[in-house]
């Protein structure tokens, strides 16, 4: 079991400080090992510490006076340079652990020379990631947030306790993913596109094809929600916990199916030509992996489509520890 905190005694403001410190300490915590780049894992938990930093900048956006050089959108900035080649390690590792050892003769050949070119593309992506940890910009942005945590400024609205302020935080957040479009990729006029026959696999892969967009800003929504909720469990009891564990779950469900677009529209960059042309074995393996997923995400799916299920949700983020 966690330890819950007193939260009857914390202001949004004691809570706002207390989360910009954990984000901050993470980011600095991997700084080094980054540039060091001898394994892609610390650059994952770097980008993981800005992400929160900026989720909870978002959040209490309402209570804050920070600087101009912590802004939310700077901190994008670092985000965006750190995802560049965060993204190549994930395509790297895809292509050589998931698609490579099944490929052999001309596939197999093609498939190494996108692999080359990745392998340039990461070391002139490194170089700008570089060049912005080294930079001044990075340090007054790091000092500036330093400076702030040890004389925090705040607008009127810090002193509200942040359990009467839980539920108004949060239920926006939830409505916005409820009514999300992407949870009904897959229905058409009513009827469930999910049948086993051939004809019905097919016309589904197409509909997914066509729908990845909307898809893709679902998994962005649920990542919205899986990072603000995550701000406030220790304001909650387990099963508050437990939800947020699914949100998580989601975002890397849905993130696995974005990857497979994603990984298709690179090769087909690549070699110039359709991805069932050129690696055959690659493209039958990606379209039997994305039916799995799409079978994997069904029981998901007509979850949060339940009525009973939202009011259960929202039921959550009304009732504080």
């Amino acid at each position: 079991m966690k330890t819950q905190i007193s939260t009857s005694i914390l202001t949004l403001g004691d809570y706002a400080n207390r989360e910009i410190r954990r984000s901050l300490k993470k980011c600095i915590k991997h700084k080094k090992q980054v540039l060091k780049d001898s394994d892609t894992e610390p650059l994952h938990q770097m980008r993981i510490g800005f992400r929160r930093l900026r989720t909870a900048i978002s959040v209490f956006d309402r209570v804050l006076q920070l600087p101009e050089e912590a802004s939310a959108r700077r901190i994008r900035k670092t985000v965006n340079v750190l995802g560049a080649v965060r993204d190549l390690d994930v395509l790297q590792q895809e292509l050589v652990t998931r698609y490579r050892p099944n490929l052999s003769g001309k596939e197999g050949k093609r498939l190494d020379s996108v692999l080359d070119r990745l392998k340039k593309q990461r070391v002139q992506d490194f170089r700008q990631l570089e060049k912005a940890l080294k930079g001044d910009r990075f340090d007054r942005l790091v000092r500036s947030l330093q400076n702030w945590l040890d004389r925090p400024a705040h607008k009127a609205m810090a002193v509200l306790p942040v359990r009467d302020a839980l539920p108004d935080l949060l239920l926006p957040l939830l409505a916005q993913l409820f009514l999300h479009p992407g949870w009904w990729v897959g229905t058409t006029q009513g009827s469930e596109l999910n049948g086993g026959s051939v004809a019905n696999v097919i016309g589904m892969l197409q509909q997914i094809d066509r729908e990845s967009a909307s898809l893709h800003d679902l998994r962005k929504q649920v990542k919205r929600v899986r990072y603000q909720t995550e701000v406030f469990v220790d304001c909650y009891d387990e099963a508050y916990t437990t939800q947020t564990r699914e949100f998580k779950h989601i975002q890397g469900l849905l993130g696995q199916m974005q990857d497979q677009a994603v990984l298709r529209e690179f090769l087909e960059k690549q070699l110039e030509c359709d991805i069932a042309r050129a690696l055959p074995t690659v493209a039958e393996q990606m379209r039997l992996e994305q039916w799995q997923l799409w079978q994997e995400w069904q029981p998901i799916r007509y979850r949060y489509l339940d009525a009973e299920f939202r009011q259960s949700v929202r039921l959550l983020v009304l009732n504080p520890a």
